[in-house]
Formats: structure tokens, C-alpha cells, sequence
């Protein structure tokens, strides 16, 4: 069960309960080859910075629900023809969200393959993660990855008659060690072909500083497009 999240209030107001807007709770849940740096990222999240170097890192890392702030992507309004849109820039930009994120670290060890799956229970975005310095990485993702999850992670979405595979974010690691790699190279552009090309409906990498920002944004966006075509699905009725 999902640890709730959100809290009441004691009676106020003429002994009416006052209950606190609950934030949206998104689990997800990385996978891909050991050693590309799945847990030096969902490290870096929970900490909010990198492992110091040299540091021993575990096999994998513990469940861990945190909130990130979510920007929602620029809203473009209606143009009124005139040029005062100096200020009025921040007002069509959505306010920022408070996102609730359950992350779930697993192994690629074939000892724990029996036991992956039942993370898989529930998912709301999976994310995939391969080296960019380490292309055999990348190429586990379409032979190893993605027939798993599409295999073991699906679920049936609310009011559908079928089980349909969960959003799939890709994501690129090691981009700090992209340059001096003994066993090529995959560049931005190749990730982004790669993921289009497998239908994958995000890409991103983390930056070579280290910050995963951008990588828990696309998870959030991606959920948010998702939840738009899910309700599309209940609702929309073609003629």
C-alpha cells in the first residue's frame, strides 16, 4: 500500500474537520544493466547532491518517496497583438506543483530476476537507464529491458478492457565520462533517435555535474501526458 500522504486537521470552524489537499503520489520504478548508475542517481535525489568520489555505493538503493517541484511547460496564450508581453510572460506560466515521488531502485543481477517484478505492481513510469559511454548498455534496452517490462509491467488502465505497458522514460547515464569512453560513445542525438525509434515517450540525460533535475521532471511530465491520454481513453467517444 502507498504510505498516504497528506495529514488532517483537529476539528476547527464548529467542529468541522479540516483535511489538507493531498499531493499527487507517483511511483516509479528505474531499471537497466548494473554498473550505468541507477543508484548514484536516485542517491543523488534523496540527498540532493552527488556521492562524495570514492564513496562505496550499495547494490541498490532502499524505497524512497520525495517531493519534487514540478514546472509545468509553458502555456501559450492567445495573442492580443499588442507587444506588452514582458510581464505577462509569468502569468501564462502554470504555477509550480508539488509532486509526491516513490522511487524504486532494482538490480540487473540474474540472481534477483524472479524478484524485479514485484516492484513492477502499480507503476505509474517506468524509467530505463543506460550508459552513454558504455552503447552495449543502450542495446539492452531494446533486447533485455524493454521485452521485460513489456512482458511482466503492465497493468489495466482505470475502466479499460486491456492491460497496456506504463510510460517509459529513457535515460541517459554517465554523461560526465562520454568523451574518454574506451567502448564509444552514444550522443544526445543517438538517445533521443533510439527512444523515438522504440516508441519510448521520453528522453533525457543527467547532466554531467551530476544534476538529476531534468531526469525527475521528464518523469513527471511524462505522467502528466499520460494521465491526459488515459482520460481521453474513458471518456472520448469517436464517431
Amino acid at each position: 500500500a502507498r504510505t498516504p500522504v497528506g495529514r488532517c486537521l483537529p476539528p476547527t470552524n464548529g467542529g468541522r474537520r479540516i483535511t489538507m489537499r493531498r499531493e499527487r503520489t507517483i511511483k516509479c520504478v528505474v531499471v537497466g544493466d548494473s554498473g550505468v548508475g541507477k543508484t548514484h542517481m536516485l542517491l543523488t535525489l534523496q540527498r540532493g547532491e552527488p556521492p562524495a568520489k570514492g564513496e562505496t555505493l550499495p547494490a541498490m538503493c532502499e524505497i524512497h518517496t520525495t517531493n519534487v517541484e514540478w514546472r509545468p511547460q509553458y502555456l501559450p496564450t492567445v495573442d492580443r497583438g499588442d507587444s506588452s508581453d514582458a510581464d505577462d510572460s509569468r502569468s501564462r506560466s502554470p504555477a509550480p506543483q508539488k509532486i509526491a515521488l516513490e522511487v524504486f531502485d532494482t538490480c540487473a543481477r540474474e540472481k534477483h530476476a524472479r524478484l524485479r517484478p514485484l516492484t513492477y505492481f502499480d507503476v505509474d513510469v517506468y524509467i530505463v537507464a543506460f550508459s552513454v559511454a558504455d552503447p552495449a548498455s543502450m542495446e539492452h534496452v531494446a533486447s533485455l529491458w524493454l521485452p521485460e517490462l513489456q512482458k511482466l509491467g503492465r497493468k489495466r488502465m482505470k475502466g479499460g478492457a486491456r492491460e497496456t505497458l506504463c510510460p517509459v522514460v529513457l535515460v541517459g547515464l554517465r554523461t560526465e565520462s562520454r568523451e574518454n569512453s574506451l567502448f564509444g560513445e552514444a550522443t544526445e542525438q543517438a538517445g533521443r533517435a533510439f527512444a523515438e525509434k522504440l516508441g519510448i515517450q521520453g528522453y533525457t540525460e543527467v547532466a554531467p555535474d551530476g544534476d538529476v533535475t531534468d531526469v525527475f521532471q521528464a518523469v513527471v511530465e511524462t505522467y502528466m501526458k499520460n494521465l491526459k491520454v488515459e482520460s481521453c481513453a474513458q471518456t472520448c467517444v469517436v464517431m
